[in-house]
């Protein structure tokens, strides 16, 4: 009797070590296959480092990877909260000339202040890419601002550099020596 309990238990230990090595096995298999086709599945997008504007520069430049050239943000008027402003995107003709379409997307990095997204438009010059963006200011914070820069390519392949700049909160010194509200815009060249 106690030989057929052994018996018994050896047998669904092997019963067990099967199933294991089965589910195990499954389920390596499915990691490597997604593994492998992940590549496939999600759209290939090289990123750049973050490019730190100053508030005191016009232009920011940032580096292109596999190219020995770089890719040019240039605030026409500097940055302004509450006002229009032209904004223009230059890359270097040799990369220029494979790109198919330019998205410019900006949100707040620290603060939630929605995501706008556009398409650039193509100015005469063959590389260089223009929009017109408006950047709310806080009353409170200073917010930093991502603008992210996507690059499609003709071949289908994205290319996406990211700028980040500061805009102070709304300091209005009229207000605390008249008690009135005057407009106010900042400007940062």
């Amino acid at each position: 009797m106690l030989r057929l309990n052994i018996a018994k238990q050896n047998t669904m230990n092997t019963v067990r070590l099967k199933q294991v090595l089965y589910w195990g096995t499954l389920l390596l298999l499915i990691v490597l296959a997604l593994t492998w086709g992940l590549d496939r599945i999600l759209p290939q997008q090289s990123y750049m480092a973050v490019v730190q504007c100053s508030q005191n520069m016009k232009t920011c430049t940032a580096p292109l990877n596999g190219v020995d050239k770089s890719a040019t943000l240039v605030f026409d008027n500097g940055i302004h909260a509450n006002k229009p402003m032209q904004v223009s995107f230059k890359l270097p003709k040799a990369l220029a000339d494979n790109v198919d379409s330019i998205q410019l997307t900006l949100q707040g990095k620290d603060h939630y202040m929605g995501v706008s997204s556009m398409e650039l438009t193509q100015r005469p010059v063959q590389n260089q890419w223009r929009a017109n963006i408006l950047l709310p200011v806080s009353d409170n914070n200073t917010i930093t601002w991502q603008l992210e820069v996507t690059m499609t390519q003709d071949d289908g392949h994205h290319r996406s550099v990211l700028f980040e700049f500061a805009v102070p909160p709304k300091e209005d010194k009229q207000v605390a020596n008249s008690g009135t509200l005057a407009p106010q815009s900042y400007s940062l060249h």
